[in-house]
């Protein structure tokens, strides 16, 4: 019963409240693209709803539509959504930075302490999956052409970032990019499931907001967080999670593989 422009300027301040609601929420992301759809849904609904009286198909109890009507909105919904999921950019492995430090239990700044044990780590220009990772000795990694290896203990309680050799950085970011895949083994016993930031486990990266790759504890979770043009320069706008895994009694191998297109973790040969 109201003008068309009461009715869309209404709809535009309703939306614009529930994306202004949701700066202060964390699991969900204010948009000026949602206030936009919402709006025009209301533009196009208000004369939509309004022809459909004067025909006789809206009612009190709603609309009456047809089949063929229900069949071609299911067949657009459908479209919209298949084309809104095709990636406008690639995930390849490109854009690394070779001067950012490659680093253990924590960031160059000294801000993402991760409390706990590595006695193992391996690094490859390649995608691995749990198979393919271990040899016939016990601990020792099978898997071939690694960029880095070490079964050197290291104990970390708080302190400063231990850096890999300057060599292997360099390495590492050329030999993943013609790969465009690779992969990182550790074998760990964490301190502490309270532990947040994530907290760092390898750090490939400049600061807390701009990295490469990094592998990292959140409480009893581990995260997985790769650079391309779809994650971002953080990596942060789309990476992968585990579910809670991590026990404090007992060595855990964790292996994070990347093949171009899809991030996965494996905890002690399972995919979590």
């Amino acid at each position: 019963r109201q003008p068309v422009w009461l009715i869309v300027a209404a709809a535009a301040l309703f939306s614009t409240a529930i994306e202004t609601s949701q700066i202060w929420s964390i699991g969900r992301f204010a948009s000026v693209y949602d206030v936009l759809a919402n709006t025009l849904g209301a533009l196009i609904a208000v004369p939509m709803s309004r022809a459909a009286e004067h025909r006789g198909l809206l009612d009190a109890q709603g609309f009456r539509i047809g089949a063929w009507v229900m069949t071609a909105l299911l067949a657009l919904t459908i479209a919209v959504v298949v084309v809104w999921r095709i990636p406008n950019s690639s995930s390849a492995v490109a854009g690394w930075d070779s001067s950012y430090p490659l680093q253990l239990g924590n960031e160059r700044t000294g801000d993402r302490k991760w409390h706990g044990t590595i006695t193992a780590l391996g690094i490859w220009p390649k995608a691995l999956t749990p198979d393919e990772l271990w040899g016939t000795q016990p601990g020792e990694f099978r898997a071939k052409d690694a960029v880095y290896i070490t079964y050197q203990p290291l104990v970390f309680t708080g302190g400063a970032a231990v850096r890999l050799p300057e060599e292997v950085a360099p390495k590492f970011v050329l030999q993943a990019t013609r790969a465009d895949a690779f992969a990182i083994a550790v074998r760990i016993r964490t301190a502490d499931l309270e532990q947040e930031g994530p907290a760092r486990i390898l750090s490939f990266s400049f600061d807390p907001y701009h990295r490469n790759v990094d592998l990292g504890q959140q409480e009893a979770k581990l995260a997985f967080r790769v650079r391309t043009d779809v994650s971002g320069p953080n990596g942060n706008d789309l990476y992968a999670e585990s579910v809670p895994i991590l026990k404090t009694d007992r060595d855990e191998v964790i292996l994070a593989s990347y093949d171009g297109a899809v991030e996965r973790i494996y905890v002690d040969g399972v995919l979590v």
